[in-house]
């Protein structure tokens, strides 16, 4: 009996080690389920947390580059109105002016002035072609006994910004010598609207004698 009874202790004994050993592998088990379930869960979280962060950054740029394209929207459309008034104020100006052509202004400026200035003056378009070429208009000038002591012969040269060929002053003076010449004038005058960034002719008269 006695020896039976060590025999079933032992056994007992045996059986509650391995009871205890698969627990102990079962809580390992768990633990290391626990751990790999973490890892996953936390890089997830990694995962989703640099998703919102790429799309802050997108949202962020998209908003910053369509603000900078507005903003170049907005001046390049300020830029096109003032480049489109300043070509229509320069077409009026160069078209229009008082009347309708840069001769008629020039006649109105010098009508002003006839009643008080030049009582003895003739300006008037020059309507004699028969050389083949003529001026546009002649201005002469008489003392009080009828002697001429001046004569012009003028020029009005316009051109508009949609002319496809720009001329240039230059291209006139040779005609403009010969007609002044053909109408037995003194001097020559261009009055021009051509090379309006020239900055000699934007100086003032230009003097063109030591040419012709």
């Amino acid at each position: 009996m006695v020896h039976l009874t060590q025999e079933e202790s032992e056994i007992s004994a045996l059986t509650a080690k391995i009871q205890n050993a698969e627990i102990e592998k079962k809580l390992s088990v768990v633990e290391a389920i626990k751990a790999i379930e973490k890892e996953r869960d936390d890089f997830a979280n990694d995962v989703k947390n640099k998703e919102i962060e790429k799309q802050l950054l997108e949202k962020s740029l998209n908003e910053k580059f369509s603000s900078e394209l507005k903003t170049k929207d907005d001046i390049i459309k300020l830029k096109d109105e003032e480049i489109a008034l300043r070509k229509d104020m320069k077409l009026k100006l160069s078209t229009k002016m008082i009347g309708e052509s840069l001769e008629q202004h020039c006649e109105v400026e010098f009508n002003k002035l006839r009643a008080t200035g030049f009582q003895n003056a003739y300006f008037e378009k020059d309507n004699d072609s028969r050389s083949g070429s003529k001026g546009d208009y002649i201005y002469r000038e008489t003392d009080d006994a009828g002697n001429e002591i001046i004569s012009i012969m003028f020029e009005m040269k316009n051109e508009g910004d949609e002319t496809a060929t720009k001329k240039k002053n230059e291209d006139f003076l040779k005609e403009l010598d010969k007609d002044r010449t053909e109408k037995k004038c003194e001097y020559a005058v261009l009055v021009s609207l051509l090379e309006a960034e020239n900055e000699l002719y934007n100086s003032g008269i230009v003097d063109a004698s030591h040419k012709y």
